[in-house]
């Protein structure tokens, strides 16, 4: 746990989190859900109302499950089940990029 200006940084295994006991303002998930098989199920699992900050990528790896090519593709797959607020890319190299997005769970 981490602690700055009244902030209170716990990193935890998401799906593990009890949401019923401990109130959260926000998720923050760089580089996951490219990597679950049933990523929409663990947005489900987050109360509605919080923030999560999350980032993909749009290059493939052996242990993606799924890339996204556009930062469309992103809002394709969780619009749903996400609300975003901002988004911004940073490029990697010539062709690839991290995809940031700042937004909250409907």
């Amino acid at each position: 746990m981490l602690g700055c200006w009244g902030v209170k940084f716990v990193c935890q295994d998401i799906l593990e989190y009890n949401y019923a006991t401990t109130k959260v303002n926000c998720f923050i998930c760089f580089e996951v859900l490219e990597h679950l098989k049933d990523d929409k199920k663990l947005l489900s699992l987050l109360p509605k109302g919080t923030r999560l900050i999350f980032s993909v990528p749009n290059y493939d790896s052996p242990s993606h499950v799924r890339y996204f090519e556009s930062m469309s593709d992103v809002f394709h797959r969780y619009n749903d089940e996400l609300t975003f607020k901002s988004f911004h890319h940073f490029d990697m190299n010539e062709r690839s990029k991290i995809f940031l997005f700042d937004s909250y769970v409907r």
